[in-house]
């Protein structure tokens, strides 16, 4: 069972619940389970769809005494079983509300909530960058990048506001804006969390030249040669130059023009171009 399950958590396999809860059941005897199992039991019954089973369950451990988080959980697993106002009730924690809400599938109520949090605790920064990433989530970038902005005008040296303000600004294909309004550090200066974001912006921001020396110096630094390779043909591309990607890409990697990774860089690169060849 335990087997079965990594492989459902890692994503491997689908459709084996029903088989862990048998082998969970059938290994039960007269003996109560672990903690550990017990908690893998509600988990695959609760992916499984069979939230009465799960509830039971639950209520057992609350009826043994076993809080925990047990009462967190319960609340999950009535609102994923569409019982929403049993799931809210009580529950005062605004994100955790907002949480609850997603799992029942009211993503604009699960957004209004924490847009109402941040209204009413207008001075907090870390409330703003919630709404902010989950409006991000959603696709919402422009009210996204407002909230991460409020939050940079009440902690304006936050490193964790400049940077989601600047994943934003990549995402809507504005990597300009990353050096107006973002403060990045210094090339020389940044760490490894700011490196990415950096390349990325001066390619969409056509800097082609400070690109190419941060891209030479992290290779340099043995960064990952793939991801380095990857990066210049997203430049050479946006540039115009197909025609240098094979040697370039030859250079960094040593792969050959037929080599299998080399064609799936380049898919990759096709794919997120929108260009099916």
């Amino acid at each position: 069972a335990m087997a079965h399950l990594a492989l459902i958590r890692d994503g491997r396999s689908k459709g084996l619940e029903a088989t862990v809860i048998d082998d969970i059941h059938a290994g039960k005897g007269g003996e109560p389970l672990p903690p550990h199992v017990r908690q893998a039991l509600v988990e695959m019954l609760t992916l499984a769809g069979r939230h009465e089973e799960a509830l039971a369950e639950v209520e057992q451990c609350l009826a043994e005494g076993k809080d925990g988080t047990w009462k967190a959980e319960r609340r999950r697993i009535l609102a994923r079983a569409g019982r929403i106002g049993e799931a809210l009730k009580g529950c005062n924690d605004s994100q955790f509300r907002s949480e609850l809400q997603k799992l029942a599938g009211r993503h604009a109520d699960a957004l209004d909530t924490l847009a109402k949090a941040a209204a009413k605790k207008s001075a907090e920064a870390g409330k703003w960058l919630i709404l902010g990433d989950a409006q991000a989530a959603h696709g919402q970038w422009e009210r996204a990048r407002n909230s991460i902005r409020m939050a940079m005008s009440l902690e304006p040296k936050g490193d964790d506001a400049r940077m989601r303000l600047a994943m934003i600004h990549l995402a809507m294909d504005r990597g300009d804006l990353v050096f107006n309004e973002c403060s990045p550090p210094a090339m020389e200066e940044a760490k490894d969390a700011w490196l990415p974001i950096l390349v990325d912006a001066m390619i969409q921001g056509g800097r082609w030249h400070e690109a190419a020396g941060l891209l030479e110096k992290l290779q340099k630094d043995g960064f990952d040669t793939n991801w380095i390779a990857s990066k210049w043909l997203a430049m050479m591309r946006v540039r115009g130059n197909r025609d240098g990607v094979m040697a370039s890409i030859h250079e960094l990697t040593n792969f050959l023009p037929g080599d299998p990774a080399m064609l799936e860089l380049l898919a990759d690169q096709d794919a997120a171009d929108g260009d099916p060849a």
